[in-house]
């Protein structure tokens, strides 16, 4: 008998192991993942978007607020405009090129990199020192820790001169990859550049995302990745533990509650208002995931089709490390949800099971 309770209170410790530990590896990926809330990302199979084509929306965008006669509607914009800010970047990739340091002798293939607008929204929440060059800086590169040991054996290369063909490169900051990269400003800016990167400060990417395409004159895109649609699907995985630890725990707090009180609609209220603050909390998809009346069925089968399609495309494309670093993340938090949903119902399994065992023990004693 002795032996057993001590077995018993082994698994359940293990278990309560197994749960903490992937609960702390739910909340953490969940937090770096909320990060990428506001970012997407429009992929194009041929065109694209040119730093001029960037640079005369940035324009229209400034002369639309300045055009503003009513002082209370031009403020109101400029507030808008400071709650939800839009970041642009549009870049290509250049495979298999040589980048040399001829102080050393050193030389090395890699991906290159060319970018017109903000070099970190290509790579966000990937320094790992220094900074990124500014668009106006034709002199300046970073480069991913990969390619710093191959060419200098170390990663404290921040100042450091390069060579990419005929121009000299001084490296500005170091990104945490692996893989070999150098990135630099765009000089050309009428090449059309199939990636564009967006990032809407202070708003989920989704919505409005077609919109601000036609006006920056995109249209056909491959596919679209939008991180608050990943947010969203975090926020689902996130709540499965505690869905799971509420119906095995609510039907026997209704069950306690009519031993104590007797009857009464209170208790099943309160659980009923408890599922409406978790679905709640747990769904917040963005408006355009979400059609004007849920009977539109039509609606769902468009939508089922894009996402469908946008899985297919993106394939066909090179792997880009801020979608990696999201999708890697959900499925982090989604593999810890279930474990996390595994443990409460082991946990669960085996209470009912000692229970069951004790009450037959006592009807043998009776």
């Amino acid at each position: 008998m002795k032996e057993r309770t001590v077995k018993l209170w082994l698994a359940l410790g293990l278990l309560l192991v197994i749960l903490a530990g992937s609960s702390l590896t739910i909340v953490r990926e969940w937090r770096a993942l909320t990060g990428y809330w506001d970012h997407a990302g429009l992929r194009y199979e041929t065109g694209g978007l040119s730093g001029e084509q960037l640079e005369a929306y940035q324009k229209g965008r400034q002369a639309d607020g300045a055009a503003a006669e009513d002082p209370v509607e031009a403020n109101r914009q400029a507030e808008a405009e400071d709650r939800a800010d839009i970041e642009i970047a549009a870049w290509k990739r250049e495979n298999h090129q040589t980048v040399t340091v001829e102080e050393l002798g050193q030389s090395a293939d890699g991906t290159v990199v060319r970018v017109s607008g903000n070099i970190e929204l290509v790579f966000p929440d990937q320094k790992e020192a220094g900074g990124f060059p500014l668009p106006t800086d034709r002199a300046g590169c970073v480069i991913s820790r990969g390619l710093a040991l191959n060419l200098f054996g170390t990663t404290n290369v921040v100042g450091n001169r390069l060579c990419l063909g005929e121009t000299t490169l001084i490296v500005r900051g170091v990104l945490k990859m692996e893989e070999p990269l150098l990135a630099l400003p765009q000089t050309d800016g009428t090449e059309r550049m199939p990636y564009v990167e967006i990032r809407t400060r202070g708003r989920a990417s989704a919505p409005g995302l077609s919109q601000l395409a036609g006006g920056l004159g995109l249209f056909g895109e491959a596919y679209a990745f939008c991180g608050s649609f990943y947010v969203s699907l975090g926020r689902l995985f996130l709540s499965l533990p505690f869905w799971c630890a509420y119906f095995l725990l609510g039907p026997r707090l209704l069950k306690w509650r009519r031993k104590k009180r007797g009857s009464g609609y209170v208790g099943e209220g309160l659980f009923l208002a408890g599922i409406g603050v978790g679905l709640a909390l747990s769904v917040s998809f963005t408006p355009d995931f979400i059609p004007a009346r849920w009977s539109d069925f039509e609606f769902w089968g468009r939508k089922i089709f894009e996402i469908a399609e946008w899985i297919r495309a993106r394939r066909d494309f090179p792997v880009i490390s801020w979608e990696m670093e999201v999708l890697g993340r959900l499925w982090r938090i989604g593999a810890g949800a279930l474990v996390s949903v595994a443990s409460l119902l082991f946990f669960h399994a085996i209470c009912h099971m000692e229970n069951a065992r004790k009450i037959v023990a006592e009807q043998r004693i009776s």
